[in-house]
């Protein structure tokens, strides 16, 4: 076999075979930290679900868990937005919720996102409104063609290193409630090189707080070939990194629209911030919220 030099182990395809090596090095290390305790076997996939069940019914003490390991426990409880290193519209502020949940279905995915942003909520319902705007607001996005009022064409740009992906959609505005401050869209969108496709619905709706207001969403996704064959739980996770990363964008136009210092600095982040999605920095991104996922402890 004459190994390729075009990838670091030598291996051929960007297919199954480069990867064929991860699922039994996972499932070996899996089955390794239970070993001492007497477990031979553990069904897959090795979800956290399933970890955190083979835990308990061994009944392990909190006093036989290793200082590190309870520190990172605690540590993986505690929500956060993970930082992607080379975005700097992505900052503290943008509070996650423990409300965010994200649930597969026959029918797709499930996604309820909340967040909490100290600006006038007329503010923020200028924001939504504004679907060429908004659509900046997801990495890599952006609106290139206006039909009308109700319907826009759209891309999102996903580079990584030097080869760019590139995937054509349409958005649709199905009702505008301004009274509400309600909007509710839908999405459909296939890649250039026709092997995914994917369709979102989407309802956002601002509450106005004492702080400033509340932006609540409730979106399903469908993904279709080659996109679906991450499986649900890649699939959600990377959902929930592009719903957090437009969440801080999302903010960033809010406060933008002031003129005092924090909208200048605001309207800083929105020039630094990249023009499309750095898969490696959000990969870097997604591997710590797949890491912290799986130590959380199902209530």
């Amino acid at each position: 076999v004459t190994p390729s030099p075009h990838h670091p182990l030598g291996a051929k395809g960007v297919a199954e075979s480069p990867h064929v090596g991860s699922i039994p090095c996972f499932t070996s290390a899996v089955s390794d930290a239970f070993a001492h305790l007497g477990v031979t076997h553990m069904d897959m996939p090795h979800t956290a679900y399933r970890v955190w069940q083979q835990i308990n019914e061994l009944k392990i003490p909190d006093s036989e868990v290793s200082s590190n390991t309870q520190a990172m426990m605690q540590a993986a409880k505690d929500s956060f937005v993970p930082q992607v290193l080379d975005d700097p519209s992505i900052v503290a502020s943008a509070v996650k919720k423990a409300s965010d949940t994200i649930v597969e279905s026959d029918d797709g995915m499930s996604v309820h996102k909340e967040f909490s942003i100290k600006a006038p909520a007329d503010d923020g319902w200028t924001i939504i409104q504004d679907i060429p705007l908004l659509s900046e607001c997801f990495p890599g996005g952006r609106v290139t063609e206006k039909q009308d009022d109700n319907n826009y064409i759209a891309v999102v740009e996903i580079s990584v290193g030097p080869v760019t992906m590139r995937f054509n959609g349409k958005i649709t505005i199905e009702k505008m409630d301004h009274s509400s401050r309600i909007i509710e869209l839908t999405g459909s969108g296939q890649d250039s090189k026709g092997t995914s496709s994917a369709e979102m619905n989407l309802t956002a709706q601002i509450i106005a707080t004492e702080q400033g207001f509340d932006l609540i969403g409730d979106s399903t996704f469908v993904v279709r070939g080659k996109l679906a064959t991450f499986g649900g739980r890649m699939i959600g996770q990377v959902a929930d990194q592009l719903l957090n990363q437009f969440g801080v964008r999302y903010e960033n136009h809010v406060l933008a629209i002031g003129s005092d210092s924090e909208a200048e600095a605001a309207r800083a982040r929105l020039e630094q911030q990249p023009k499309s999605m750095n898969a490696f920095s959000f990969g870097f991104s997604l591997l710590i919220n797949m890491v912290k996922s799986l130590f959380r402890r199902k209530k």
